[in-house]
Parts: C-alpha cells; structure tokens; sequence
C-alpha cells in the first residue's frame, strides 16, 4: 500500500493563484517551503486528507486543472474545501481506475553481465559509477534489469570495466576470450 497523505491548497490573500501540492509530512512545513520568494504572504487555505497514493492523485489533480496552470504547482482557480474535496475524490477514483504502474525489466542478460565483470574486477556499484560518470543507481537499476542505457552510458561502462561491447551484449563466446585477453593486457591480470 503507498502512502497516504494531504492534499493541500496554499495561496495570496491579494491574488487568484493558488499551489496545490501533495505531501505525506506537514502542510506547515510545505507553507513554510512555499513562502520563501514568493512576493506575497501565503495561508494555507483547505487541506484534504488522502490515505492513500497521494503523490498520484496529487497528479492526477495537477491534470484535471491543466487548464488552469499558471506553472510548477501553481494554479488561476479559486477552491474552496468543498470544492478541492470533489477534485480529490474525482481523482481518487481516477488513480484506482488505473492500476499503479511497475517497473519493467528490460531483459536482464545484459545487467547480469555487467555485475559478473564488475565483482570480476573488484568494483563496487558506486566504483563503477564513478569511473563511467554516472549516478550508482544507474548501475544498480541497470543490473537488476530496470533502466536500460544510452550509446553513450554503454561504451562508458563498457570502457570502465574494460569489456568488449559484444561482451556485454552477448555476442558469442570470441568476445567473451577477446574481452577477457584486453582486460588482462590492461590490468597485468586475468579477469
């Protein structure tokens, strides 16, 4: 079950522009967030509680009012509690009416096979981030089959590791010996 939260509207006295956000912490302290450079004071004007998913139906409030958005959170509309309380509700059953997207696995030959040369090579998730340019979490979603990557990141991780591309993307047993007799040249080692 995700989490459950509030729904909240936090707007100027002195105009018809309003922020409407989801939070699962306190709205006093998204008021507080709010305020800082904004030109006017800010109240909080309703708040709604939502027991759950209320980061999608704060979304899913953000596209019933599409027409209406000035920008980020920000909306032209005057709501009242009433009347954020209906949008919620309406997109309540929205949100339940669509089934809570997974991630997909892209097929985990490959993510497998990075991980085997990186514990071959002695490389933490974070090492090897490090020496391709990127995020860890790349690698980490990268290896259990949940993100695939662009040419770019490809050859940095392969370069990394140095490992054949065809290794990684299993292309035979002569790239797998090639890749290895490389890493070996480079490194003084066998992989």
């Amino acid at each position: 079950m995700s989490k459950g939260g509030f729904i909240y509207v936090i707007g100027p006295t002195d105009r018809l522009e309003v922020k409407i956000g989801g939070t699962t912490a306190s709205v006093e302290s998204r008021l507080k967030q709010a305020q800082l450079g904004h030109p006017s004071r800010l109240h909080i004007i309703t708040v709604t509680s939502v027991p759950e998913d209320v980061l999608r139906v704060e979304k899913q409030v953000h596209k019933l009012l599409a027409e209406h958005k000035l920008g980020g959170e920000w909306f032209a509309i005057s709501l009242d509690t009433e009347k954020l309380t209906a949008l919620v509700t309406t997109a309540q059953e929205m949100v339940k009416a669509r089934p809570k997207p997974q991630p997909t696995r892209i097929g985990n030959a490959f993510g497998q096979r990075i991980c085997e040369v990186r514990i071959r090579r002695g490389l933490s998730q974070k090492a090897l981030a490090t020496a391709a340019g990127c995020p860890y979490q790349v690698i980490s979603r990268v290896e259990q089959g949940l993100q695939s990557v662009s040419a770019e990141r490809f050859a940095a991780i392969a370069q990394a590791l140095t490992i054949s591309s065809d290794y990684l993307l299993g292309l035979g047993p002569k790239a797998v010996k090639e890749s290895e007799e490389a890493a070996t040249a480079l490194t003084g080692s066998a992989a």
